[in-house]
């Protein structure tokens, strides 16, 4: 999931799963600032963001039910938002550009 788009508790869950070894402040200084870069969407002209995300992302579950349920309710609302675009690509897509991995596009 991508840390812009990410809730809270999801991003202590992803953060904490990588790094297990971190004590909690560490973890809670990361989590803050990846919630922190998303303030960049509140500016009166945020960036366009366009999002292709595999369903299996939105299937596994990061955290429990609950953690999953808040961040399923953030892509939402964020799909509202006139500047973010997010498509899902289905289990049943069969080869397509990204199957070896994430495509980046910069625009200025």
């Amino acid at each position: 999931m991508p840390g812009l788009l990410q809730a809270e508790q999801y991003a202590r869950s992803v953060i904490r799963a990588q790094r297990p070894w971190d004590d909690e402040e560490s973890v809670q200084r990361t989590v803050e600032a990846r919630i922190q870069r998303q303030d960049i969407l509140a500016r009166p002209k945020p960036p366009v963001l366009w999002y292709v995300m595999h369903e299996g992302m939105l299937r596994h579950v990061i955290g429990d039910p609950e953690i999953m349920g808040e961040q399923v309710g953030k892509l939402l609302k964020a799909a509202e938002a006139s500047k973010i675009v997010i498509q899902v690509l289905p289990f049943t897509a069969h080869e397509h550009a990204g199957t070896e991995g994430p495509i980046w596009i910069y625009d200025a």
